[in-house]
C-alpha cells in the first residue's frame, strides 16, 4: 500500500506542476497523454521496417528525458555511440544528420553545430555499444552506471 500512496503523490505532483506527465517524458505530448510518460516498470518494445525512424524516435525520447533531468542509458548493438550522439547533436542544432558525414557546413551551420554540442555535452546520457552483447552484458553495464 505504501507504493500506492507514493504513486498517488506522484500523480498529484504532476497535476500541481501542470505538465500532467507522471512518468518520464517521451518528448511527445500525445504519447505522454496516453502513457503518462515512461515508468520504471515499463518494457517498451518498438518494431518497424528498416528506415522507419525507430532510432530517431529512441534518441528523441532519450534527449527529452535527459533535458528533463533524468539519467538515460542506451544499449545499442547496431550503431556505435558516436553515431547516436551525432543524432542528438544534429537534432538540437536543427541540422540534417548528414552534415557529420559530408562536412557540408557553412559558417552558420558550424555555429549551429557548436551550439548543439554545448547543449548536449552535459546531458546524462550513457551509451553501451558493444557488438553482439548479451542480456547479461546489458545487466552488468546497467549496474555499473
Amino acid at each position: 500500500m505504501a507504493q500506492v500512496v507514493e504513486k498517488v503523490e506522484e500523480v498529484w505532483e504532476a497535476k500541481v506542476n501542470g505538465n500532467g506527465t507522471v512518468g518520464i517524458t517521451s518528448g511527445n505530448v500525445d504519447l505522454d497523454g496516453y502513457l503518462g510518460g515512461f515508468h520504471k516498470s515499463d518494457l517498451i518494445v518498438m518494431g518497424a521496417r528498416p528506415k522507419m525512424g525507430k532510432t530517431a524516435w529512441l534518441m528523441n525520447c532519450a534527449k527529452a528525458a535527459a533535458f528533463a533531468g533524468k539519467r538515460v542509458g542506451i544499449a545499442s548493438a547496431e550503431m556505435p555511440a558516436w553515431q547516436l550522439g551525432e543524432r542528438i547533436v544534429s537534432d538540437v542544432a536543427n541540422l540534417n544528420a548528414s552534415v557529420f558525414r559530408t562536412g557540408n557546413l557553412d559558417e552558420s551551420g558550424f555555429s549551429s553545430l557548436t551550439y548543439g554540442c554545448q547543449k548536449v555535452a552535459g546531458l546524462p546520457i550513457r551509451i553501451f555499444d558493444k557488438p553482439r552483447m548479451t542480456p547479461g552484458d546489458i545487466a552488468v553495464q546497467a549496474k555499473a552506471w
